[in-house]
């Protein structure tokens, strides 16, 4: 006959020094997706210095605001066109605020 020795169990021994890493790990769970959902997260924020290596073609794609923008053909003659809009009413609006003034004035003088 043959000797009947058990079979290790497999997976279940740990080590002492392997299961205090395993319980440290465990302490330092992060829920990350809570963090994004309250915007404390800072894993995902883009530092100064990144932004500052783009390129201006990489840059185009990002998108921003009028000082920070890259005109692009095409797209800058829909700003081109958007700007001239904001203006004209912008000066539709000062002359019809002016004309209400003029008008009060002069009911004023004629009384």
């Amino acid at each position: 006959g043959g000797s009947h020795r058990k079979k290790p169990n497999k997976g279940k021994f740990i080590p002492a020094h392997l299961r205090k890493e395993k319980e440290e790990n465990t302490n330092e769970y992060k829920d990350r997706a809570k963090e994004r959902r309250l915007g404390t997260s800072s894993e995902y924020a883009i530092s100064e210095d990144a932004v500052k290596d783009l390129s201006v073609e990489e840059s185009k794609y990002l998108g921003g605001d009028m000082e920070h923008t890259h005109l692009v053909k095409g797209l800058d003659f829909a700003l081109l066109a958007k700007i001239r809009s904001e203006m004209e009413e912008k000066e539709h609006g000062e002359e019809a605020q002016s004309e209400k003034m003029a008008a009060k004035r002069k009911e004023s003088e004629a009384l």
